[in-house]
């Protein structure tokens, strides 16, 4: 059986401290390359400490997904409009500062 403790009294001098620490930041430089097809593209993250693994996406809906993770207001519009036959190109470049369960969320790892 385990032991429950209940804090009812904050003030109490159980050396409770009732804040939670903020969340490391990354500072990060993400790409967007579509990739020489129209629904294929590659996430690309780092920064001057890490590379983390790319990440490869089969549809539009799927890339701008991982990117809600890491840029406010994400959406279709941010991408600019597939072309048919293109060499592999760079559609998106941001600089953003994120949380560790956004670079989670979006699927990103070293």
């Amino acid at each position: 059986m385990r032991g429950v403790i209940y804090v009812t009294d904050l003030g109490d001098g159980l050396g409770w401290n009732g804040s939670m620490p903020e969340p490391r930041r990354y500072a990060l430089r993400i790409v967007v390359q579509q990739l020489g097809e129209p629904e294929r593209y590659r996430l690309i993250a780092y920064s001057d400490a890490a590379v983390y693994r790319p990440l490869e996406f089969t549809s539009r809906a799927a890339i701008v997904s991982a990117l809600r993770h890491l840029v406010a207001d994400a959406d279709e519009n941010l991408l600019p409009a597939p072309e048919e036959a293109v060499r592999s190109r760079i559609v998106y470049t941001a600089d953003v500062e994120v949380a560790e369960l956004q670079l989670r969320d979006a699927g990103l790892t070293r």
